[in-house]
This record gives structure tokens, C-alpha cells and sequence, in this order.
């Protein structure tokens, strides 16, 4: 199972941000407790989880030669998508993950990681395999 969990952000009070983190290659091996012999992740299945205050979830696959591509967004918090793909995501040494989520804290308090409904999420969850 990917998961891949931001709990480090703050969002102020009465504003629209943007969080974004990067994993790299080695970070979601050492993350899963995979062996430091896999050459390649094949992701195939993505869905994101967050809190009320997310209004777009990005994850964009970063390539070695400094390209990205949007390979996934999720535009309600509720029923975020489930992207199955026939072709898994292949990420190689080299390769990261970047999770950007947009959130709108109307409210009047700083909003930060938490379990709570009142409290916001940013995890990427998904299946993958390894060669």
C-alpha cells in the first residue's frame, strides 16, 4: 500500500494556501521499508485524502530531466477519485512525487495536520508493486 502523508503545514487564518511536498525515489523505498535493491515502483492506483478546507489536490510525477506531469487531481474532499490505471506510474531512482493541495481556511483559527474533522489531511494513498 502507498501512503504518503504531509503532516507538517500550517494554514492561517481567512486564507486560500498552497502546501506542497516532494518524495523522491528514496524517501517512498524508505517510507515503505522496501529493499534498497528495487529499481522501480509501479504505482497503479492513486486516491488522496483530506479535510472541508481542501478545494484541489494535485500529485504531479516529477522526472529525472527537471519535466513534470499532473497525473492526478481531486477536486472534492469527500469523494475524492480513484485513478486505476491499466499502465502503472513507473518511478525510478531519479523520479519524486510532488502532493500540492489548495485549502481555504475560512475560518478564524491557524489549521494545521490532525485526526479531528475540524482539523486537516494530506495523504496520498494508492497501490503499487515492485519488479
Amino acid at each position: 500500500i502507498l501512503m504518503l502523508n504531509n503532516q507538517n503545514f500550517n494554514l492561517p487564518p481567512n486564507q486560500i494556501s498552497t502546501v506542497e511536498r516532494t518524495y523522491n525515489f528514496n524517501q517512498i523505498i524508505n517510507a515503505h521499508d522496501l529493499n534498497d535493491s528495487v529499481e522501480q515502483i509501479n504505482v497503479f492506483q492513486l486516491f488522496t485524502h483530506a479535510h472541508e478546507h481542501m478545494i484541489r489536490f494535485d500529485i504531479e510525477l516529477n522526472y529525472s530531466n527537471g519535466t513534470s506531469e499532473l497525473v492526478y487531481t481531486a477536486l472534492d474532499w469527500e469523494h475524492p477519485p480513484i485513478l486505476q490505471l491499466n499502465d502503472p506510474i513507473i518511478i525510478t531512482p531519479g523520479m519524486s512525487l510532488t502532493l500540492k493541495c489548495t485549502y481555504n481556511n475560512w475560518t478564524d483559527e491557524h489549521l494545521q495536520f490532525g485526526l479531528l474533522s475540524t482539523d486537516e489531511m494530506m495523504i496520498l494513498f494508492g497501490y503499487f508493486y515492485t519488479d
